[in-house]
């Protein structure tokens, strides 16, 4: 293959990405995509690129594919730390770009990073204030974090009550038992044990003694 068609091969990849993506071939336009990077990156690092073309290979297939796979993988619900890791690239080279922001701003709620989900849609909206997509995120960004925090309430209040319920019932159930044994020993005194066998004669002389000063008496 001539130099020249080496270097027109990441444009044929991002244009058929861009074909099938409005298609709605959405798997095959990220392979698409895919591709186009891979042949940049081959150029740039065989040094096929030369320094002034550099910048123009960058801003016409490195950022628009970073940025339309990110889209891909919004659209196909997947890969959220790869649209994660595609637009963090995109914003080192351009930090403004609004739909870098928003895309990866949509992958961290997506993830559950809401705060940095909250960061990067905030700045997005300053960046494009009249941009639908962007606010219908914010919305739904806030229904998720309402949501979040109800739940980690519901939790938290069920992980109290389970901890606090086992003592108030085995001090419920202490306190029957006392209640049986107090019942109990009303009902059934106990009787009064025998006298020892050492003792006996004692009493039987006390006993006998008592009897005949009676018996003087009368």
């Amino acid at each position: 293959m001539e130099e020249e068609e080496k270097l027109l091969i990441p444009y044929q990849e991002k244009d058929e990405g861009n074909r099938l993506y409005k298609l709605g071939e959405i798997e095959n336009a990220s392979k698409s995509y895919s591709k186009a990077l891979l042949a940049v990156n081959y150029l740039f690092k065989d040094a096929k690129i030369v320094e002034e073309d550099a910048m123009k290979y960058v801003k016409e297939i490195k950022i628009p594919c970073l940025l339309n796979l990110s889209a891909c993988y919004l659209k196909l619900k997947s890969s959220y730390e790869n649209v994660i890791i595609h637009c963090s690239d995109v914003l080192s080279i351009e930090p403004e770009n609004s739909k870098a922001l928003y895309r990866r701003g949509v992958a961290n709620m997506e993830l559950a990073n809401y705060d940095e989900a909250r960061k990067d849609l905030k700045e997005a909206r300053n960046l494009e204030p009249n941009d639908n997509n962007i606010y219908e995120a914010q919305v739904e960004l806030k229904k998720k974090i309402s949501a979040y925090k109800e739940k980690t309430k519901k939790i938290a209040q069920k992980t109290f009550e389970s901890k606090k319920e086992p003592i108030k019932e085995s001090s419920q159930e202490a306190t029957k038992e006392q209640e049986a044994t107090i019942e109990q020993s009303l009902q059934d005194p106990q009787p009064i044990p025998d006298l020892q066998p050492a003792t006996q004669p004692y009493f039987y002389f006390l006993f006998k003694c008592c009897r005949r000063r009676a018996n003087i008496q009368h």
